[in-house]
Order: C-alpha cells, then sequence, then structure tokens
C-alpha cells in the first residue's frame, strides 16, 4: 500500500487527489503498480487524452531496486518520444521523478509477431534526437556497487568486452528492456512502456531482447534500418554478441539487487 508520505504527495495533485489507488494483483520486478478508477469529474482534466476507466500509477522504486535508472534521462526521453503512436499517454509524470501516471493499457495475450512489432523497430532505430546512454558510465556503476564481487567483476569485464565489439553504440533510440510486459495493447495499437533505461544507444541490444519472445528471421532483420546491406553473417554474430550482452548485464543487475 501506499505509505503515507506518498499519500500526502498525491494529495496535493488536484488531478491525483480524489482517486483510490490499490495494488495491481501483477506487480513488476521493481517499481509499485497501483491501479484507481478514473471518476467523471476528473476527466475533465484531460480533455487531450482519450478517457480511460482505470490509470495506473508506478511509484519508482529507490536506486538499489532499480539500479542503473536514470529518472533524469527517462524524463527527457519520454518528452523526445511524445506524440508517436506507441509510446505512452503519459496523464502525469512527477517532476521530482518520483512517480507517474498512465492509462491502464490491455495485455498482449496474442503471440507477438514480428509484423505487429517492425513499424515500431523501424521507427525506433530512426531516432537519433534522444539523451545519449552512457554506457562507460553504466559500467563503472556496476563496478563500484559489484568492489566485493569476484565473479561479478569478472562478469562484468566480460560485458564490456562483449560491448566492444557491439556496432553501431550509440546509433539510435533504444528501449534497453523490451519483454512482453512492457508492450501493451492500446485498442489495435500497441504501446511501450517503461522507458526507464532508455536512451541513444546500440539498437542491437533491443533487436535481440525482442528475438526472445518474437520468431525474427534474417529477412525480417534485414528489412530494418540498422540490417540493410547485412549479410547473415554479420547479421547472425551481432544478434550472438547482443543477446550475450542482454543475458550478463540480466544477471549483474540481479547480482545487485540481491546484495545485502
Amino acid at each position: 500500500m501506499l505509505s503515507q508520505s506518498e499519500s500526502q504527495i498525491l494529495e496535493s495533485q488536484v488531478l491525483l487527489k480524489d482517486l483510490t489507488w490499490e495494488p495491481l494483483e501483477i506487480q513488476g520486478s521493481s517499481n509499485r503498480l497501483y491501479k484507481a478508477r478514473v471518476l467523471p469529474g476528473t476527466l475533465e482534466f484531460t480533455r487531450e487524452i482519450r478517457p480511460y476507466s482505470h490509470w495506473i500509477l508506478r511509484w519508482n522504486a529507490d536506486e538499489k531496486s532499480c539500479f542503473g535508472v536514470d529518472r533524469a534521462l527517462e524524463q527527457d526521453v519520454l518528452m523526445s518520444i511524445d506524440g508517436f503512436s506507441w509510446s505512452p499517454d503519459i496523464i502525469y509524470l512527477d517532476p521530482q521523478g518520483r512517480f507517474l501516471v498512465l492509462p491502464c493499457y490491455e495485455t498482449v495475450t496474442e503471440p507477438f509477431l514480428f509484423t505487429l512489432i517492425q513499424p515500431i523497430l523501424s521507427q525506433l532505430q530512426t531516432l537519433d534526437n534522444v539523451p545519449k546512454m552512457q554506457y562507460p558510465a553504466l559500467f563503472e556503476r556496476y563496478r563500484l556497487a559489484l568492489a566485493n564481487d569476484i565473479q561479478g567483476q569478472e562478469l562484468l569485464a566480460k560485458l564490456v568486452r562483449l560491448f566492444q565489439h557491439l556496432p553501431d553504440k550509440n546509433h539510435s533510440l533504444v528501449h534497453h528492456d523490451l519483454h512482453p510486459g512492457n508492450i501493451l495493447l492500446d485498442g489495435s495499437s500497441l504501446k511501450i512502456i517503461d522507458w526507464e533505461y532508455a536512451g541513444l544507444g546500440c539498437p542491437w541490444l533491443d533487436l535481440a531482447a525482442v528475438s526472445r519472445f518474437c520468431e525474427l528471421t534474417y529477412q525480417d532483420i534485414q528489412s530494418l534500418p540498422i540490417g540493410v546491406n547485412r549479410s547473415e553473417e554479420e547479421i547472425a554474430q551481432y544478434m550472438k554478441l547482443a543477446a550475450a550482452f542482454n543475458q550478463i548485464l540480466s544477471g549483474l543487475w540481479c547480482r545487485v539487487r540481491d546484495t545485502d
């Protein structure tokens, strides 16, 4: 449940003060999620947003539980992608980065098909007017956090070596956490949520993440901006590198979060 101080913060917002927030049955791995029925009077403040019966409140986790997140960077990215069909309709974005409110979208129940994801990936891979992802700074944060973890340090060194062999390191907008839970439905359109780790980065990382839940052929990848004029051998190599990078980074994230 929301703490007393958190409830007081929401009470200070005209748009949110009369809503009753209940925890979602299915929670994420770090942030706390709440759902509220939207009162008819509340909709008067949101005429530019399609009326939704429920809103979702994401109360952001602390730095340890959500290691590597830069809330200021996330807000800049959200502002940069505002207006795209796949970007979330932000109802309220707390200036201090404590929480955000967005519509309650639907879960995708059908298998993901490349034809649904392809237009979004194509657009992401052409967007470069977004804040840059500082990979070296991220690696340094992990180095400090894993200072007493010998195995973690070894994995981090491997991660850095993999990164050095990846192409297009700061090529386009990268989500860095694409999985089915972050791809939702708004009517017949897909919405991508949780841009906490996003920034101008290596698009092969997103593509490798998508390949875990959506079957991709070489022809599929060649149809995307980063796959044009790439040989099958190059694509296979980069996808392998990106998949290994994602796997190690996910493991390091868990190691840091679970460290006492």
